[in-house]
């Protein structure tokens, strides 16, 4: 069993098991930090993370974690959230 934080979180892990989609949680160690995506899904070799709105703060720190370990990190805000029924792993927008 995996905890997830809040319900958004929640009904993102719902819309994975619902889809198949395999998802666990894999921190990323970057500039001596350690920085733990919402979601990881291994057989896609992505990231996902769950926010309601970025802050400055949260793009520095995605863009720091990219720039130094090239993962990939997918972003659900409120409007991919209000979707999730029609969405595919392929329409989440990837953070850049």
């Amino acid at each position: 069993l995996i905890k997830v934080q809040g319900t958004w979180e929640k009904r993102v892990a719902e819309w994975l098991n619902s889809n198949s989609i395999k998802w666990d949680r894999r921190p990323v160690r970057f500039k001596h930090r350690k920085y733990t995506p919402d979601f990881w899904l291994p057989e896609h070799g992505v990231y996902i993370e769950v926010k309601g709105w970025l802050s400055d703060r949260d793009i520095n720190k995605m863009r720091d974690v990219i720039s130094e370990t090239s993962i990939k990190i997918l972003i659900l805000q409120r409007k991919e959230l209000d979707n999730l029924g029609i969405l595919t792993i392929r329409d989440l927008p990837e953070f850049k």
